[in-house]
């Protein structure tokens, strides 16, 4: 009997004990996670987060109103006290190498720098040199360059997070409605590098702006559009990286839609206009080309 049980066990098992001193880890609980850029996943993240027991220190531009996340100042803030910061924020000229040397020397050497956002976000150089002298734990990104490549303690993913197939689905139906909600009225949503915009389209025309951001860009807009009596009956603007979107809905008349090119001509002669358009809600009768 016993030398039956020899012969079946398996000894695969004592040698898988043997290893375990090598996946030793830590626990989450009671540590502090630090996220930079509190957009829809930052915020997702955080709620998760924070009901597995983490601390949650956050930074976004512009505050959001977020029960679970201590939202401090600036980006220092939270390299200072966070044992993982994870970058979640878009590439732009403002956050090109956000986290550089000077950075890196605020956060602690027990910390984990995990970036999701951007690759550019990072000086690799830097980051390289922080985690070989061991005054940062480790890196994680996902977004593998030569650079990172066969350094301990760094670990570049094959950004895989949503390749699934329920998520190609989804993100192939989204980027169409973005796409058809943009062409017909004007609506930009979860734009990388785009000021988002949305108002509901109540009016049956509507004019869309697209500009370079400066003083007194709106104040020539507003005379322009009083000198021909377009009124303006609901607007929402935004801006980005110097450029500016505005939507705004409108009635014009029968005589103003037949003389919109001239209309059009004199929008764009303002300085800073990019481009105008003029939409037609689905249940008027009037559709100009866009």
């Amino acid at each position: 009997m016993r030398e039956t049980a020899k012969l079946t066990a398996d000894p695969l098992q004592p040698a898988a004990e043997q290893q375990r001193q090598a996946f030793i880890g830590s626990e989450l609980y009671g540590k502090t996670i630090g996220i930079i850029g509190l957009g829809t996943i930052g915020q997702r993240l955080a709620d998760t987060c924070y009901h597995l027991g983490l601390q949650v220190v956050g930074y976004n531009r512009s505050p959001k109103n977020l029960q679970h996340v201590r939202q401090v100042a600036n980006i220092a803030e939270v390299l200072t006290q966070a044992d993982f910061v994870v970058l979640l924020l878009p590439l732009t000229t403002e956050t090109s190498r956000i986290i550089d040397g000077p950075k890196l020397a605020l956060m602690r050497p027990s910390a984990t720098l995990l970036n999701f956002g951007r690759g550019e976000l990072v000086d690799n150089s830097a980051v390289v040199q922080a985690v070989q002298d061991r005054r940062l734990k480790a890196y994680i990104t996902d977004f593998p360059h030569r650079d990172l490549q066969n350094i301990p303690h760094i670990w570049q993913l094959p950004h895989l997070g949503g390749n699934t197939r329920e998520a190609l689905s989804h993100s192939t139906n989204l980027t169409f409605q973005n796409t058809q909600d943009f062409l017909t009225a004007g609506t930009v949503r979860a734009s990388v590098n785009f000021p988002t915009a949305d108002l509901p389209f109540t009016s049956p025309d509507r004019l869309t702006l697209f500009f370079k951001d400066r003083p007194g860009f709106w104040a020539e807009v507003d005379s322009l559009l009083t000198q021909n009596h377009i009124p303006v009956e609901e607007m929402v603007v935004n801006t980005r990286d110097s450029v500016g979107y505005i939507l705004m809905n409108t009635t014009l008349s029968l005589a103003q839609r037949q003389h919109w090119t001239t209309l059009r001509q004199a929008l764009m002669a303002v300085s800073g206009m990019i481009r105008v358009r003029l939409l037609a809600n689905a249940s008027a009768p009037f559709s100009p080309s866009i």
